[in-house]
């Protein structure tokens, strides 16, 4: 969020997770449903956006890539993806060393 000039000063005090579980095929995606009881950003320049990408490198050339969208105002989803192109059938880890990290804005 610190990406996003509109979102950088959201109160997300009383944001929950509603709902998550795995989405993609060979678990390497994850969703969280987000709610709150009203809207974060009260203001928001579009109807629908992605509120920042987060691109994190580990020190075997996975990626993990964290996306986070909302919807009139309200966060909407938090979506996580991994990607090892060396091994595509590979599951996401349960520890990993990371080398770098770029957040974004897009």
């Amino acid at each position: 969020m610190q990406v996003n000039d509109e979102w950088r000063d959201a109160d997300i005090s009383r944001t929950q997770v509603v709902a998550e579980g795995w989405c993609g095929e060979n678990g390497v995606s994850w969703s969280s449903i987000l709610q709150a009881p009203e809207p974060e950003n009260p203001n928001p320049k579009s109807e629908r956006e992605s509120v920042g990408n987060l691109w994190i490198n580990n020190d075997d050339g996975s990626v993990i890539n964290v996306q986070l969208s909302q919807f009139k105002g309200r966060l909407q989803e938090i979506y996580v993806l991994f990607v090892d192109t060396k091994h595509p059938k590979r599951k996401l880890p349960e520890t990993w060393t990371e080398v770098s990290r770029e957040a974004a804005n897009l």
